[in-house]
């Protein structure tokens, strides 16, 4: 598993590769694929309530390789929200002047898990 880390703040027009941290730890791979499917079905809160909006790729190796993508959403109360999506080219530029509105707006607001926060991360 990596995780790539971007600059929120960079003035350049794609996002800013920070770092890649791998994790090869089994107990913890195996930690991070249950994490997604033990949420329950939950109402995304208004966007004005968003605080982070992440998306996480979940990628698969071997003879049929593939890879799922989830919208990870935070907000200001502390709760987590989860969807999968199918990502597509329009997810690969990124642009600091997209409203949280018109992303939630482009991935539904049905089909959202509340989660647990990814401490397995940390």
């Amino acid at each position: 598993m990596y995780i790539s880390l971007y600059r929120t703040d960079s003035t350049k027009v794609q996002p800013e590769l920070i770092n890649v941290v791998g994790v090869d730890d089994p107990h913890l791979l195996k930690q991070a694929n249950d994490w997604k499917k033990e949420g329950v079905q939950a109402t995304l809160p208004s966007p004005d309530k968003i605080d982070h909006i992440y998306v996480l790729q979940y990628s698969y190796e071997g003879a049929n390789p593939k890879s799922e993508y989830y919208m990870y959403v935070t907000n200001s109360e502390g709760n987590n929200y989860i969807k999968q999506f199918e990502y597509n080219g329009s997810y690969d530029s990124y642009q600091d002047s997209l409203k949280k509105e018109d992303v939630i707006k482009k991935i539904g607001l049905d089909g959202w898990k509340k989660v647990s926060a990814m401490e397995w991360l940390y």
